[in-house]
């Protein structure tokens, strides 16, 4: 009984050393961190000058017509130009039918919140 003890001990003492480096209080943290970022910005895609709730721009924002479309977040990322340049070349439109919420989030307000997190992460 003492021997599979021990056996036992040495084994947790290999996992937990492994993970010496692993500290949960920070971890929680920043998946905090992350899920607030996340939320703030979906909440900021709903305001602007053109006015549509926040259940539209939602639903702007995880349009599946966007994330099917390779070529319009090679336009998004990229420009216009040097975007439909690429799409092009690698044989995927970039003509995407969208509606008016979704095109002023995609192109207006989701710009504007990716350029806060970046400077926010900056800080």
């Amino acid at each position: 009984m003492s021997n599979e003890s021990a056996e036992t001990g040495s084994a947790l003492d290999r996992v937990t050393g492994r993970f010496t480096w692993f500290d949960g209080r920070l971890f929680t943290l920043m998946v905090g961190s992350v899920a607030v970022v996340g939320v703030a910005g979906l909440v900021q895609v709903s305001f602007g000058s053109y006015t549509m709730s926040i259940a539209q721009a939602w639903r702007s924002v995880f349009d599946p017509a966007v994330w099917t479309s390779p070529g319009f977040f090679l336009e998004i990322f990229l420009g216009e130009g040097l975007g439909g340049r690429v799409a092009g070349a690698l044989g995927v439109s970039t003509d995407v039918d969208l509606s008016k919420e979704t095109l002023i989030v995609w192109r207006i307000r989701m710009p504007r919140v990716v350029v806060a997190i970046v400077v926010g992460a900056t800080l």
